[in-house]
């Protein structure tokens, strides 16, 4: 292991963050992985051989320098912090452990969270992402971190090794507000592409000449770039983000506004068709399926 390497535990090597786990083998780390799935980590060493398995939370968290954390929400992420009586990442943590927060994650959560371990004298960021599966595989994700720039430093190295842009967002808290904010633009923004591609159609536009003419245009954003072609015209939804995580963040977002007194009824509206989706179509669907739903409540296809 050279000088610059980390030992790194990471919890949570599912759809992104085994691909994530991946790359910071690749960048010569030595990593230590657990999760929910034994399969996820029989399957995810059968890749990278030279990473281990934690025989427990605290094993991983007591052999490393940085813990990583890559699970659906907040809850489950104290949930492994502090163990509710049983195996828990704090029992194996001790002064000088940095723990990381890549998980997307309620902002003000997070901010209480990074008080408390701070208080009990454990250093903590959040640095959650974004770029899909397809970033995470390819270490292009981008990164938004928070919390102070010397505990940024040292983790640096780190996420570098995950992602092609490490954005310094402000303090505890910050890149989760970050990140939830940037997913309500992306959302409300994929609402109103659907609603424009339906107007095209109807008007008998060719939707991949369209998508094209706004590509080299100013009406380009990331839907329309990344998901237009690839997934709603072919309705192959298997974008690998699920609707549920969607509208957790989005609803996490709005919160932010609506705890400021903000106007927000252009977002407001956006949002709603994400909730009407969801009680529609029931958990467990891809977030691109948005546009399938809006198909349907038209009564128009793509």
């Amino acid at each position: 292991m050279s000088e610059s390497s980390k030992k790194v535990g990471f919890v949570g090597i599912g759809n992104m963050g085994g691909h994530m786990a991946a790359n910071l083998v690749k960048a010569g780390h030595s990593v230590c992985v657990t999760d929910a799935s034994e399969k996820v980590v029989s399957e995810f060493l059968d890749r990278c051989p030279t990473a281990t398995k934690a025989a427990s939370l605290k094993d991983l968290a007591a052999q490393s320098e940085i813990i990583i954390t890559m699970l659906p929400q907040i809850d489950i992420v104290k949930s492994v912090l502090f163990g509710d009586g049983g195996d828990s990442l704090i029992a194996g943590f001790a002064p000088g452990k940095l723990l990381i927060d890549m998980s997307s994650s309620d902002p003000m959560k997070t901010r209480d969270l990074q008080a408390d371990l701070a208080g009990r004298g454990f250093d903590f960021i959040d640095a959650p992402v974004s770029g899909g599966i397809k970033g995470a595989e390819a270490g292009s994700l981008a990164i938004m971190t928070g919390g102070s720039a010397d505990l940024v430093d040292r983790a640096e190295s780190v996420l570098q090794a995950m992602g092609a842009n490490v954005y310094r967002c402000g303090g505890p808290g910050a890149g989760q507000a970050t990140k939830a904010l940037n997913n309500l633009v992306n959302a409300v923004g994929m609402v109103a592409t659907i609603e424009t591609l339906l107007m095209g159609k109807e008007f008998g536009l060719d939707l991949d000449n369209f998508t094209d003419v706004v590509n080299a245009s100013t009406g380009r954003n990331g839907t329309t770039e990344r998901k237009v072609k690839q997934f709603f015209l072919p309705h192959t939804f298997n974008s690998g983000f699920s609707m549920d995580l969607m509208v957790k963040d989005i609803t996490t977002a709005m919160r932010i506004g609506e705890d400021a007194g903000l106007p927000n009824s252009v977002l407001t509206t956006g949002v709603k068709a994400w909730l009407e989706a969801q009680k529609d179509l029931g958990a467990g669907h891809d977030h691109c399926e948005i546009s399938a739903w809006m198909e349907k409540i038209s009564g128009r296809t793509l």
